[in-house]
């Protein structure tokens, strides 16, 4: 395997993503070192005024990175890919249900066929791979009567080894494991940067229903058995038969057919 050891670079990235979506990119921020990605491209979008604005912040680490179910997102510097995707749209909340799924699946189709990986998605938001974490997508929105502001943080395992950290509590890995090939962070930065400029233009015209078809051949889940439980906090096990077109969870246990919304509901038993 060939490591090119190189650091975030912004003009290495922008030379990679492709013309039509350069258009429509504001900008690009890189930084060596910040607490959490998502929480700087909250400050900026905080500042902007005009609708259809699309920013990027990329760090070589976070110190306080954020996972889902309040996990913290151990991210050393210079293994990894952490970037967070701002965006004001003068859609309404509405409109962007199902959208971490969405983004995942752009991500993930972008990276399969680049790197010949098998990568699919466990619902909601994470990145799997031979059946252990290598990525993860964290969605943030708020909203008025006028806006909708959006944040999607991406954390990608690239090149982090079992050498580098004993920290995290799940089962993980890391594409440098997968590839044969050389593995640039800032080519894979900006594919990923890609896939959340395509979804931009892609959900404002169709929304989730695309998607909702394309998550089939992806869903790590499907057909799986897992443990649910209830806003009665008592638990039933129920078969995994896909998402609905708000991109909830459907489970079907005995006679029925149940939608789950949050992850924290969910766990996977078999």
């Amino acid at each position: 395997m060939k490591i090119k050891d190189n650091l975030l670079n912004k003009e290495q990235v922008l030379k990679n993503i492709s013309k039509n979506n350069i258009q429509i990119l504001s900008d690009i921020k890189i930084l060596k070192k910040t607490g959490s990605t998502n929480d700087d491209i909250k400050n900026i979008l905080n500042g902007i005024i005009s609708h259809d604005f699309i920013y990027f912040v990329i760090s070589e680490q976070q110190t306080s990175g954020k996972g889902t179910k309040g996990k913290k997102w151990y991210s050393p510097y210079g293994k990894n890919i952490y970037l967070s995707m701002g965006w004001k749209s003068k859609f309404p909340l509405s409109k962007f249900s199902g959208l971490s799924i969405s983004a995942a699946i752009e991500i993930v189709n972008s990276l399969n066929k680049e790197l010949n990986l098998d990568l699919n998605i466990k619902w909601p938001n994470d990145l799997m791979l031979k059946g252990k974490k290598a990525g993860g997508i964290l969605v943030e929105t708020s909203s008025d009567k006028k806006e909708t502001k959006i944040v999607i943080g991406v954390g990608i395992n690239v090149l982090m080894s079992n050498a580098s950290t004993s920290k995290i509590d799940q089962e993980w890995t890391s594409l440098i494991y997968h590839v044969r090939k050389s593995l640039d962070r800032n080519r894979l930065a900006a594919l990923i940067i890609d896939s959340l400029l395509n979804l931009s233009r892609n959900y404002s015209r169709q929304g989730f229903r695309n998607y909702r078809t394309k998550f089939k051949k992806l869903n790590f889940l499907k057909g799986k058995e897992c443990k649910i439980k209830t806003e009665k906090n008592s638990y039933f096990i129920g078969k995994v038969l896909g998402i609905s077109n708000k991109g909830e969870l459907i489970v079907k246990s005995k006679d029925k057919e149940h939608l789950i919304r949050s992850s924290a509901n969910l766990i996977e038993i078999n």
